[in-house]
């Protein structure tokens, strides 16, 4: 399937490398913005439009999994191919959002998948003590969307489910987090479920 984020501002106003959401009162506190904007498609870096945590393409073709012109104003997109594509975002501390920001924060981004699209969307994973404790997900079953917390493997807590399935369709994914997880499909709440504590790793 395809995720895509998109942008608040044209491309001709974008400074890569300048973190231009901070001077946005829109943007204040944003930690990391992934674009795919017009001429900047092919290679393996995957740009962070805060200037901070720029991903790499993993298993990925650094041409053909760039998708261009997939969206109005000539944005684009990229190609997973529900297999082994992913983008590494690396092990900075401030990515480590759960323990740095704790009581509140806000994912979101757009997914366009197939028929027979399985997989995680997106995931944190915590390496300490050498045992990998995927601790934050976004996956897909039936094309829905689904979020969880897990440790080693097992999931904590209540799993929030998507109640839209649609494929080939563009959809906007947003999760808030302030003591409730509120589940949000092109801006309508499709689940919700209380969290009394997140492992947030222990790193």
């Amino acid at each position: 399937g395809y995720v895509m984020v998109s942008p608040y501002k044209s491309a001709s106003s974008i400074i890569w490398g300048d973190p231009i959401n901070w001077k946005s009162q829109l943007n204040s506190g944003l930690l990391s913005w992934w674009l795919v904007a017009p001429n900047t498609f092919g290679g393996t870096s995957f740009k962070d439009l805060c200037g901070r945590n720029t991903g790499t393409l993993t298993n990925m073709d650094s041409s053909t999994d760039w998708v261009y012109n997939s969206r109005l104003g000539g944005f684009g997109c990229l190609d997973f191919d529900g297999t082994n594509d992913y983008v590494n975002l690396g092990t900075a501390s401030n990515l480590y959002f759960l323990s740095r920001l704790g009581s509140a924060f806000t994912i979101s981004f757009w997914v366009n998948v197939r028929p027979s699209a399985t997989g995680h969307l997106f995931s944190m994973w915590d390496l300490a003590g050498g045992v990998n404790q995927k601790t934050f997900i976004f996956d897909l079953t039936g094309q829905a969307v689904r979020n969880y917390w897990s440790t080693n493997g097992t999931a904590d807590g209540t799993t929030i489910t998507s109640t839209t399935t649609s494929t080939n369709t563009w959809r906007h994914v947003c999760l808030t987090y302030d003591g409730t997880r509120r589940l949000y499909i092109n801006g309508v709440q499709e689940g919700s479920s209380v969290t009394a504590s997140i492992y947030t790793g222990a790193t």
